[in-house]
């Protein structure tokens, strides 16, 4: 039995809305999850077969496969709970809505989502939050907003990517957005702040310059510049 885009569109949302109302409900949920001043209960069945992790610590030899209650203290409470979305469906919400800055203000929030993905062994979540900075990444660089602001925005990125061993995977977004505003203006490369960022980061030099001169080979010959051959150096 096949079916047809609609039809799995209309799947799609179904599914969605009867996992998000388990979410809310909390109807039969099994396990409890602690983190901060938050206790909420959660379904095993769902959240245990995404993550290695909850799986060891509730299907396990552990205290907490006994209790059914598994505390996160070191952990944002807020990240938890995007985390904990994620698990029912498949995506997290991005809370501020301000069209024209929301990607500004959403780099880190998708960074920060990523390494919990990582920390936890969420490996869709790691997959959507690259995706969505990515994104994040393409629309601060798109030329029609390009500003020392935005600019800003990305070099302050820089150190965060390239000194946490786990976030290596959103480098080739972050790089080929600020090879984006070195195409559109050389002058960027005598900022202060950018020829700090270099040297302390050499990694960032090697991406930006692979970055820029797969830009210059899409340009030659009229390819679409997403970059989809390149691979940071160290991948």
């Amino acid at each position: 039995m096949s079916f047809t885009g609609v039809e799995k569109m209309y799947a799609a949302e179904e599914l969605a809305r009867r996992f998000g109302s388990l979410l809310e409900s909390q109807e039969n949920a099994d396990v409890t999850i602690v983190c901060g001043d938050e206790r909420r209960k959660y379904h095993s069945q769902i959240i245990c077969p995404q993550s290695p992790f909850f799986k060891a610590a509730f299907w396990g030899n552990f205290m907490e496969g006994r209790t059914k209650i598994l505390e996160l203290p070191d952990d944002n409470p807020l990240f938890v709970r995007r985390m904990m979305r994620y698990f029912y469906l498949l995506d997290y919400e991005e809370e501020d809505e301000r069209k024209r800055y929301r990607h500004f203000f959403a780099l880190d929030l998708h960074m920060d989502m990523y390494l919990l993905g990582d920390k936890y062994a969420v490996e869709g979540l790691k997959k959507v939050a690259a995706v969505k900075f990515g994104r994040s990444c393409r629309n601060l660089s798109d030329v029609k907003f390009h500003t020392q602001t935005y600019m800003g925005k990305l070099l302050e990125m820089v150190p965060r990517v390239y000194t946490v061993p786990p976030a290596r995977a959103l480098r080739q977004s972050l790089a080929d957005a600020i090879a984006c505003y070195i195409d559109a203006d050389l002058s960027v490369m005598r900022n202060e702040r950018f020829k700090e960022l270099y040297y302390a980061h050499p990694d960032l030099a090697y991406d930006t310059m692979t970055a820029g001169m797969v830009r210059a080979h899409s340009h030659h010959t009229g390819c679409a510049g997403n970059h989809k051959g390149w691979v940071p150096k160290g991948r």
